[in-house]
């Protein structure tokens, strides 16, 4: 059973994670919440579709299906509001999508102020085991 939570109800800088299909395989999809002036919610995210870091609607983040987890939630309005800066800012200096910088590095950033990406890494890893083992069998 799913529990159901107001999108409303989150502080600013709450991150959220939804999953996205991409060349036939499916990774879960980071965005930061943070509210307009006006109280509507909007999403930080780096998006490979939009080609980079933007601001769009919940429903937008979530591809139209609504359907996201809370990832992380700030434990002050402190740390809420450095969260929601961060990726503001990020859609601001026009942060483009790349393999070496995506929404996991992005996630990363507005955590901890630095990059990051688990998927990535476990890929470069796998390539990287992948390779030796070719050339072990090679020799």
């Amino acid at each position: 059973m799913q529990n159901k939570i107001p999108i409303e109800s989150l502080p600013d800088g709450s991150t959220l994670a939804t999953s996205v299909w991409y060349g036939g395989f499916l990774f879960t999809h980071y965005g930061t919440l943070q509210r307009a002036w006006n109280g509507a919610v909007l999403i930080h995210h780096n998006s490979k579709e939009h080609g980079g870091a933007v601001t769009t609607s919940f429903h937008e983040f979530t591809g139209g299906t609504n359907l996201a987890t809370v990832d992380t939630v700030p434990q002050t309005y402190g740390e809420g509001w450095e969260r929601a800066e961060r990726a503001r800012l990020d859609v601001e200096r026009g942060i483009r999508w790349t393999v070496t910088d995506n929404c996991e590095d992005m996630r990363s950033r507005v955590l901890t102020g630095h990059d990051g990406s688990p998927t990535r890494d476990a890929f470069v890893g796998a390539g990287i085991l992948g390779l030796l083992v070719f050339l072990a069998f090679k020799l």
